[in-house]
């Protein structure tokens, strides 16, 4: 990865001298580079025991401030029939399991069932210590002081492309002194060892910053009309500079299937995009041009045993003035796997 946007150029020019003669040109690799941005590559630790209190981290448990909600999501009947239905899945339908495999199936659905047919808190997924990740105030969007925390529902992994998703998760800052911390577990009654995915074991998050290239997906990319070569031959270059797990913070995404900024834009006003994003009427087409106010906050990469769909990702994105203002409940999280 990169430091500076020119390393990043360095490294384009050379792959295009190399591969891409005669496909780009200097204008259009310096142009490219021009797109790139910075952000702050989130390196985990292994699993194991938890990190101290207050410092960054994806899994475990949260340390709150004393007087913090816990958020809830609400009761999902639709979710609590579908596990109650698998709970009763007849043998000739499971006769591919081992016998030992039903019951786990049976008994993880029935508790699933029971977890869904009222409201229950939400899992957490990470905290980010902005004192630790922002110290010299290198990232001026960022605050340099509190905790960012995220909870999300890790069990149906809500893809967030309607607006009723958002019950599956939640981002919020705290601005709380970090010796007035409180390590703090879920307690769910529910929670049993049917459910014990639902805590993921911990593992310390440190960050360093780098440039990120844009992606080939993204619409700034799209404007420059590349041919089928040029395409080719850049998505080539970006894959080959990705590193796993690819957690980040600020910067450009990883994209897996196609950009995200429109589909933020409709579904923070209302919209369904399960079909695609709308382009039907004049409101639609009004939201559209507005995708520049979104940026990427947080990008959270599948690993061993975190797993987001098929290998995918977890995408946290807020407009430029919520973030400016810390307005971080209104983050869309949006889940893309391939």
């Amino acid at each position: 990865m990169f430091r500076t946007q020119d390393e990043l150029y360095s490294s384009l020019i050379e792959r295009m001298s190399d591969n891409g003669a005669g496909v780009f040109d200097r204008h259009l690799v310096q142009t490219l580079a021009k797109l790139s941005e910075q952000g702050l590559r989130l390196v985990v630790s292994k699993p194991g025991d938890e990190p101290n209190i207050g410092a960054s981290k994806i899994g475990g448990a949260p340390d709150l401030p004393p007087e913090f909600d816990w958020p809830i999501r609400p009761r999902d009947p639709e979710e609590a029939e579908r596990c109650r239905k698998a709970a009763l899945t007849p043998d000739d339908k499971l006769r591919w399991m081992k016998p030992e495999q039903r019951q786990r199936f049976r008994a993880k659905n029935a508790a699933l069932s029971e977890y869904y047919d009222r409201p229950a808190k939400l899992p957490f997924l990470a905290q980010l210590n902005f004192a630790q990740l922002n110290p010299h105030k290198e990232f001026e969007e960022l605050p340099d002081t509190g905790m960012l925390y995220l909870f999300y529902e890790i069990e149906t992994q809500p893809w967030g492309y309607e607006p009723s998703h958002a019950s599956g998760s939640s981002v919020s800052w705290c601005d709380f002194p970090t010796d007035l911390l409180e390590r703090t577990h879920m307690d769910d009654p529910s929670l049993t060892n049917e459910l014990s995915n639902f805590v993921i074991a911990p593992r310390a998050l440190s960050g360093f910053p780098i440039v990120y290239p844009i992606h080939s997906e993204e619409d700034e990319v799209r404007a420059l009309a590349l041919s089928f070569d040029q395409e080719d031959e850049y998505a080539e270059w970006c894959s080959d500079q990705q590193e796993y797990p690819d957690h980040r913070l600020l910067g450009h995404p990883n994209i897996i299937q196609s950009e995200m900024k429109s589909e933020c834009a409709m579904v923070a006003a209302g919209y369904n995009c399960g079909n695609g994003v709308p382009h039907r009427n004049s409101e639609s087409a009004k939201l559209l041009k507005s995708t520049k106010q979104w940026r990427l906050l947080m990008q959270v990469d599948s690993e061993d045993d975190i797993m987001w769909g098929d290998s995918g990702m977890l995408y946290l994105w807020i407009r430029e003035d919520d973030l400016l203002a810390r307005r971080f409940e209104k983050v869309i999280v949006i889940l893309q796997c391939s």
